[in-house]
């Protein structure tokens, strides 16, 4: 009987259609999860760019649906008997109005790691002259950010997990599609902190603004962006 080809399972999201939806899906997020470096050693060349995507936006939403499910039971363990039970269905319902809103979100955190795939391409391809090039580190950042994603779903601990496991990942990823030093790919997820960070600055001075909804937003926000450079 003959041992199942690694490689071939591995890298089955870039080749669902042969090997199923589901089945590919799981085994990615095993292999990103577990076994990052022999993961990304074992996809194939040239690096697509749509199927990392696909991944990453169905593990955020993967994510985010059992977030919502967990604090979905947590309200309906914690209920007072006496609450009526409108109350208990419009807070499922509230429950179910906020992932519909995270899902477009999903697509927002995608956006934000475009922005982060080229701040660690600028920084490796300036530290190290064996850089490989802009497709393998958006497949390692993109397979990273879903994979970790799916992490939410863990009571309590999930999204600690998750913010340590990425940058493991990551690094990982970027030693082994680029085959350059640690401390090179340790600076490409540095950078991709600090995109992060500044994006996240970014938008919620974008959202005070609009929220102030007077002449003197406009003043506040550009006082307030300085503040933070």
């Amino acid at each position: 009987m003959t041992a199942p080809d690694s490689r071939s399972e591995e890298s089955s999201w870039e080749n669902r259609s042969a090997v199923g939806f589901v089945k590919a899906f799981w085994v990615t997020l095993k292999g990103v999860l577990l076994r990052p470096s022999s993961f990304f050693e074992s996809l194939p060349r040239p690096a697509p760019y749509w199927d990392p995507v696909l991944f990453a936006l169905l593990g955020i939403i993967v994510g985010l649906a059992g977030t919502q499910v967990w604090a979905e039971l947590k309200d309906w363990a914690i209920a007072d008997t006496q609450r009526p039970y409108s109350i208990r269905m419009q807070m499922a319902a509230a429950h179910m109005e906020l992932f519909s809103f995270s899902c477009k979100a999903a697509f927002a955190v995608a956006a934000q790691s475009v922005l982060e795939v080229l701040a660690a391409h600028l920084t490796m391809r300036w530290l190290s002259p064996h850089y490989q090039g802009l497709r393998l580190t958006w497949r390692v950042c993109f397979y990273a950010l879903g994979a970790t994603a799916v992490l939410w779903v863990l009571p309590m601990v999930g999204n600690a997990l998750a913010v340590v496991w990425r940058p493991i990942v990551l690094a990982l990823g970027f030693a082994t599609v680029h085959r350059v030093r640690m401390d090179i790919a340790i600076a490409g997820v540095l950078s991709i902190a600090a995109i992060g960070e500044l994006f996240k600055t970014a938008v919620s001075l974008v959202i005070l603004y609009l929220s102030m909804g007077n002449a003197g937003g406009y003043d506040y926000l550009w006082r307030s962006l300085l503040s933070t450079l």
